[in-house]
């Protein structure tokens, strides 16, 4: 897609004028390339003159956005300074106009370019002559500078100070005094709440968001504010329900047109509703550089694991017991009776990276059936009892519970290709340790299914890497 060249007419009488202009061409920047900013004029009100004067500017952008969508972001950025209608021709904190974009002309219900009173107005024709006095205006084939010298101009005045000076130069993106490229820059903990397309239908989930960009060793840093900006306009613009992984492939791609970087990632923690009533940790991960896109989705699920090594000690300990007592049935009665033995709450992860992931609540199913049994916020007599003896029937070491799930990954999702990322962590909360214990395996299908040892990490694999 080509750029197109804009020019935009600026104007606000409300508040700090000043402000809400510098504001304006600061917002602009996310649509592309400011090239030219006139310095701002003091103009008389037109049309309703009961209202306090104007300070007016013009603008060029280069966007790769089309006029309707450029005319949305421009009512977008209107609204989210402030802007409210009031009369025609009435008062308002900002107002931003498209007075030609390329040689197009448009007369459509909502939208007419060049701009339909452009010819007439001197605050537009004034501070336009300035940064482009030879344009010719299609529709009409004169210049800027003919059609200024056709308009009264008294009242019109520049101001004495320029919007050019003001915004000054970019800083972050000039070069840095050690020329060293930076990993990731980023912000995190950003919270929303968003509508996402679930296994219940459509629901509202709390989302925590880490959003960041690969620096360049030429560029010194990143804007802040523009990774808050690309979520919240990424999400204005998102229709109807999301998936957690579309939503992060969205913004990766975003971010990193923002800021103007060479590659962009974005990490989304999502509390989800995986059935009805049972709500998990969902995570999505998308990294987009180079034009290249991966995405990655990943459950954490809660369960009960039990130490087979406490039922071996109890069971020994038993059968001495009853042999002591007298028994001849000793084995018999140990292998007909529950067993005790310390259980331990087990953190239970499972992350996968492809194209085509299977949903949430597939992998949550796959976790949870590796664990020696369920957990649940709310449990009866009857379902408290079943739960201990299907945990302690199922008695598994972490690593036990880490390889079978990693061999129903194999058995079951047999669409994945070689090149796709699997990640298996299991946190055990252990109950008579001081200490937790944690396992973990990492690396491509093909590596899971050759039954070796995973090469790729997950930040390789994002960046590229699918090698078994």
């Amino acid at each position: 897609m080509g750029r197109h060249r804009v020019y935009l007419g600026l104007g606000s009488n409300l508040g700090d004028r000043e402000l809400n202009l510098l504001e304006a061409v600061e917002r602009l920047r996310l649509l592309g390339d400011v090239v030219k900013v006139s310095r701002p004029y003091e103009t008389d009100p037109v049309g309703y003159v009961d209202q306090p004067k104007f300070l007016n500017a013009a603008l060029r952008l280069e966007t790769d956005l089309d006029p309707w969508a450029l005319l949305g972001r421009l009512k977008a950025i209107e609204a989210d300074l402030g802007r409210v209608e009031t009369v025609r021709f009435g008062p308002r904190t900002v107002d931003l106009d498209i007075l030609t974009y390329d040689d197009l002309v448009i007369s459509d219900p909502g939208l007419t370019i060049p701009h339909p009173r452009l010819a007439e107005r001197a605050f537009v024709l004034v501070p336009l002559a300035e940064i482009a006095p030879d344009l010719v205006i299609p529709g009409l084939g004169l210049t800027v500078r003919e059609l200024a010298r056709r308009v009264d101009g008294a009242g019109v005045r520049p101001a004495r100070w320029e919007l050019a000076g003001l915004l000054g130069r970019d800083l972050q993106a000039g070069a840095p005094e050690v020329p060293i490229p930076l990993s990731w820059v980023g912000v995190g903990d950003l919270e929303r709440v968003v509508l996402f397309d679930t296994p219940v239908g459509r629901v509202y989930c709390p989302v925590r968001v880490w959003l960041g960009v690969r620096l360049g060793a030429g560029r010194r840093g990143v804007h802040a504010s523009r990774f808050g900006e690309a979520l919240d306009d990424t999400l204005k613009g998102a229709a109807g329900g999301l998936s957690p992984d579309a939503l992060a492939a969205a913004l990766a791609a975003e971010v990193a047109r923002r800021q103007e970087a060479e590659a962009g990632h974005v990490r989304l923690t999502v509390r989800y509703p995986l059935s009805a009533g049972a709500f998990g940790t969902v995570t999505a991960e998308a990294r987009f550089r180079g034009g290249r896109l991966r995405t990655g989705l990943g459950v954490e699920v809660v369960g009960m694991t039990v130490c087979p090594c406490g039922l071996e000690l109890v069971g020994q300990y038993s059968r001495r017991r009853l042999g002591a007592a007298g028994s001849s049935g000793a084995d018999d009665l140990v292998n007909l009776l529950p067993l005790a033995s310390h259980a331990q709450r087990g953190r239970l992860s499972l992350f996968l990276g492809a194209e085509g992931l299977p949903a949430p609540e597939r992998l949550a199913d796959l976790a949870q059936a590796a664990l020696s049994a369920e957990t649940a916020d709310t449990l009866k007599r009857p379902e408290e009892l079943l739960t201990i003896l299907k945990g302690h029937r199922r008695a598994r070491f972490a690593e036990d519970v880490v390889r079978d799930l990693l061999a129903r990954v194999g058995r079951e999702l047999v669409d994945l290709p070689d090149s796709a990322y699997v990640e298996v962590r299991l946190v055990n909360e252990e109950s008579i340790h001081p200490h937790d214990i944690t396992v973990t395996w990492a690396g491509t299908m093909g590596a899971l299914r050759g039954g070796v040892l995973g090469s790729v990490s997950r930040e390789s694999w994002f960046d590229g890497a699918d090698d078994v």
